[in-house]
């Protein structure tokens, strides 16, 4: 219990939210790198349809989210270079959990 007022848990975008145990800064650069794809998400400056893209990128489920971060880590852990935190990916896609 020694960083009480760490805050656990980050939003990203409306529908979904990522939760942490583990190593503060591992998770602050998990966060910049969600950050980053949520704003980028499915934005190609090449594409002429853009409505693809929308401000809340619904697109970006919490199931994306958590494949997303299953092969980052994997692919960090592969590299020697893992991060040490145990994540909870949460979200609502649909109406449902």
């Amino acid at each position: 219990a020694m960083f009480k007022r760490v805050q656990k848990m980050h939003i990203l975008r409306n529908n979904v939210i990522i939760a942490f145990d583990g190593e503060y800064s591992d998770f602050t650069c998990i966060c910049e790198e969600l950050d980053r794809i949520f704003t980028n998400a499915f934005f190609d400056v090449n594409a002429r349809d853009e409505s693809c893209f929308m401000d809340d990128n619904s697109l970006m489920t919490a199931s994306a989210t958590f494949n997303y971060l299953r092969c980052w880590l994997y692919n960090a852990r592969t590299d020697m270079k893992p991060l040490w935190n145990n994540i909870v990916v949460v979200g609502m896609q649909d109406g449902k959990p």
